[in-house]
């Protein structure tokens, strides 16, 4: 009876871990659903929209919205509340663009300069049939310290479209090697039991 409850206990178990992933995939890119900038906190110049609201255009999961910085000198600081940036190894930021790769870049700053960052074509197309761009920035090359957590950041865009930003990618593993290592030592633990017996 107690391994009957142990395999019941591991299989609920597994079933809580499978049920609270989910995952967006968008432009090749795979991010929890979660992992999409939250808020525009400020912004500064010209920008113009294929929506009523920046706020959505930014915020929202649809590629085909968009906000353009009108001039180089614009930026807008996009705030992270559920998922917030970590300086992990490799590509931390994803600002994915509808565009035609002519002369496009993303400009990031931290309260300090700004960086620029080219665009690549991801192979996708949007549904308004723009090409979809992105941008796979490493927190590392803007002088963040290795797991640092950032709430918030600053963009703008050189003749960028900027559709979706998603936080984190190489972060989304949809059961976590933990769960799967648990769940196999519990069945473990239950066939040693059931041997003793």
């Amino acid at each position: 009876m107690r391994i009957k409850n142990l395999l019941v206990l591991v299989t609920g178990s597994l079933c809580l871990a499978f049920g609270s992933a989910h995952a967006v995939t968008v432009g090749g890119f795979t991010f929890s659903d979660n992992a999409f900038a939250d808020s525009v906190n400020g912004m500064s110049g010209t920008f113009n929209s294929n929506t009523t609201s920046f706020i959505t255009a930014i915020t929202d999961l649809n590629e085909d919205t968009y906000v353009a910085a009108a001039g180089a000198s614009s930026f807008m600081e996009i705030g992270f509340t559920d998922n917030n940036l970590v300086n992990d190894t490799g590509g931390d930021l994803v600002i994915f663009e509808l565009g035609t790769l002519n002369n496009v870049s993303v400009a990031l700053s931290l309260g300090g300069p700004s960086m620029s960052f080219p665009v690549i074509d991801t192979g996708f197309n949007s549904g308004l049939g723009f090409t979809l761009n992105a941008a796979v920035i490493d927190l590392t090359d803007l002088g963040v310290a290795d797991a640092a957590i950032l709430s918030s950041i600053v963009i703008g865009g050189a003749n960028a479209s900027i559709g979706l930003v998603g936080a984190n990618p190489a972060s989304v593993v949809p059961v976590p090697a933990a769960v799967w290592l648990f769940g196999s030592g519990l069945l473990g633990l239950a066939g040693v039991a059931r041997r003793k017996r």
